[in-house]
Formats: structure tokens, sequence, C-alpha cells
């Protein structure tokens, strides 16, 4: 289970304490993040004592995460602005 998941922007927050230093633990963590990924989420990770003592700056983190969408959310954008039958933005040509 997610700690925290914010659909609108497809962010996924996890914050961790020492249950995920475990070896197994971490190995199972780290394949859901790659299936989180897989499906366009991007994955946000904190450690329990960096959010308690760095709190500010895990806020900014989160919010300037909100504020560039992920990379495929922004090649569907410039996508649905090409010319019709475009298949890729000009001077991106294979």
């Amino acid at each position: 289970m997610l700690d925290f998941y914010c659909p609108e922007h497809k962010l996924a927050i996890e914050i961790q304490g020492g249950i995920h230093d475990d070896v197994v633990r971490s190995e199972y963590d780290a394949d859901r993040q790659a299936w989180l990924e897989s499906q366009g989420i991007r994955v946000l990770c904190f450690e329990n004592r960096e959010l308690l003592a760095f709190t500010e700056h895990v806020v900014e983190v989160i919010r300037a995460a909100t504020l560039d969408p992920p990379p495929r959310l922004r090649h569907q954008e410039v996508a649905s602005r090409l010319p019709d039958g475009a298949a890729t933005p000009p001077g991106q040509e294979g």
C-alpha cells in the first residue's frame, strides 16, 4: 500500500522507516516502484528522519513534483498538438 497517492499528478509518495532496510523488503519495494513507474506513476521516497528533520524541503520537493508533469505526459501533450499525421515533434525525428 502506498503512503500517499495523488491521481491528478500520478504521483506516489513513500515514507520509509526502518522496515525498509530489510533486504527482502528492499527488493519488494524496488519491484513495486518499477511497476508503478511502468504505469506512468512517479514515486517520491523519503526516510522518516528526512521528513522530520527537513520538513520544509520535503514539502518543496513534493510541490515541485506537482508542477512538473512526468515525461510521458509531456510527450502526450506535445503529440496532441502536432499536425495530423505527424508522429514526432519537429527536430526529434529518429
